[in-house]
């Protein structure tokens, strides 16, 4: 026979939601506080929860109990720079990459400083199959310094280094096709975050020689130029 469970009582809830907001930052749980705050008002007017919203209500309250409060406070503790670059690189993909984790790449970009991100969303953002690709490239030695002269490959994707943030396009094979072979000199390393998970990813700004403005290109997309021999 299946045991009913203890529904929580209108006092029982509200110490819950106030645990709640005690312990997690504004931007956090979000959906818990307002789920909490509406089985409240539904249990202010009549005496009665659901087998589903009982089962909720006790999976949140598993997410604050004073063993996982104080491991959060320590999370917290720990929390460092090396934390915050590792989000800021992750949230830039994803925010060029919707619609995936918008929500905490909008709290990420939103305060690049200050912001402090849970255990569990610190891994969901960063320890994902695309952005541990993302991070890989930032860990691999550049390949070009500035001062470094480059040429174009045949396979580049110089349109879509060059596209605006948010911007989406075809790729623009014309543009590929009259790059190929072009001379120019690196000008500057990491010019932008790394957008692509592919491998050659980072990005430099090259001046092509000939040319006035300046423009961006993907690793991949340069190579060496192979020194004349002598006569």
């Amino acid at each position: 026979m299946k045991q009913a469970r203890n529904i929580p009582t209108t006092l029982q809830l509200e110490c819950l939601l106030d645990r709640v907001y005690e312990n997690s930052e504004p931007q956090e749980d979000l959906w818990d506080k307002g789920f909490l705050e509406s089985v409240l008002e539904q249990s202010k007017k009549r005496d009665y929860l659901s087998e589903s919203q009982v089962r909720t209500i006790d999976k949140i309250q598993a997410k604050y109990t004073d063993v996982t409060i104080a491991e959060k406070q320590y999370w917290k503790e720990c929390w460092s720079a090396y934390h915050r670059d590792l989000c800021l690189k992750a949230a830039y993909y994803y925010d060029a990459n919707k619609p995936y984790f918008g929500s905490l790449v909008q709290r990420v970009l939103g305060d690049k400083e200050n912001f402090i991100l849970n255990e569990a969303d610190f891994l969901k953002l960063t320890n994902n199959k695309y952005s541990l690709k993302v991070l890989k490239n930032y860990e691999e030695e550049l390949k070009f310094k500035v001062g470094d002269t480059i040429q174009i490959r045949a396979t580049n994707k110089i349109d879509v280094a060059n596209m605006s943030d948010g911007d989406f396009s075809y790729p623009n094979k014309k543009v590929r096709r009259e790059m190929v072979d072009k001379v120019g000199f690196i000008i500057k390393a990491d010019a932008k975050p790394v957008l692509r998970a592919a491998r050659g990813s980072r990005v430099y700004q090259t001046l092509i020689t000939g040319e006035v403005a300046p423009i961006y290109a993907h690793e991949s997309d340069l190579k060496r130029v192979k020194k004349c021999l002598g006569k």
